[in-house]
């Protein structure tokens, strides 16, 4: 039975990468726009090489061209992590993410979604 990630997906991202450790994954943190939301959101996933493991989707890897064009990823809007140092940082912090301050905070705050990114 897959496990249910809906509104985990930075813990998601951290198990995909568990599961393929062995081929040096990547978890990114990025805002992306929902387009029947109306807004940026913040997401996580997991990459091995050009795949895409989005495990609040779904287990099956998706073309990374095809998802970042899906979910109109930026390179400007996300960061990557190496499993380790993504590890590290989520028992400094107690929290799987996000964690860049200068990319999820907004207005002094730790921001969710955007409707306007700056």
């Amino acid at each position: 039975m897959q496990k249910n990630y809906d509104k985990l997906c930075f813990k998601a991202a951290y198990d995909a990468a568990c599961d393929h450790r062995d081929d040096y994954p990547v978890i990114v943190h990025a805002w992306i726009w929902g387009d029947d939301r109306g807004y940026w959101f913040a997401h996580a996933w997991c990459e091995v090489n050009e795949q895409v493991y989005d495990y609040v989707i779904e287990k099956d890897p998706f073309k990374r061209n095809d998802y970042y064009e899906n979910l109109k990823v930026s390179k400007k809007k996300l960061i990557k992590y190496k499993l380790k140092d993504l590890f590290m940082l989520a028992m400094k912090n107690k929290t799987w993410g996000p964690f860049d301050e200068k990319l999820f905070k907004h207005d002094g705050e730790w921001a969710e979604k955007l409707f306007k990114y700056p």
